[in-house]
């Protein structure tokens, strides 16, 4: 594959992906974290020169289902998201463990064809009343190239 057909098959792959990398919000009067996508980018919009490939990246993340309010809730006891507007409680952490990943390297915009791997739990546990309830717990790994967009001179 000649260079040019690569450079075209990454544009692509970065435009189609764009909708899948999120940015967060945290709001201190309620310490909650809403995650929301990012608008896509058009295929001409983004010129090889607009970006540089940083390296690769990964993250992992767990969070837990609230089953009386549908929270979806990080390891901080930080509610970043609810399953009752539509979203799975994996499209959640998909989003969740991306932002993460993208936190942990400088300058990283966005994960290039990011891959992930799932895994949602579910156990029992005995609450204060003496009832029992089931809690889920979702985990995913998230692994990519992380790029930085560079800024406009």
């Amino acid at each position: 594959m000649n260079t040019k057909v690569k450079f075209g098959l990454a544009v692509f792959m970065i435009a189609s992906l764009m909708g899948c990398v999120s940015s967060s919000k945290r709001s201190s009067v309620t310490d909650t974290i809403s995650v929301v996508a990012a608008p896509a980018i058009s295929i001409e919009t983004l010129k090889r020169s607009d970006f540089k490939i940083i390296g690769p990246v990964s993250g992992k993340v767990c969070v837990s289902l609230d089953e009386m309010t549908n929270d979806v809730i990080n390891d901080e006891k930080v509610i970043i998201g609810n399953t009752a507007y539509g979203q799975s409680i994996s499209d959640i952490t998909k989003e969740y463990a991306l932002y993460q990943a993208l936190e942990s390297l400088k300058d990283a915009d966005l994960i290039l064809a990011p891959r992930y791997r799932v895994q949602i739990t579910k156990q029992q546990e005995k609450g204060k009343d003496g009832f029992k309830s089931v809690k889920t717990i979702c985990c995913v790994w998230v692994s990519g190239k992380a790029i930085a967009l560079k800024a406009d001179q």
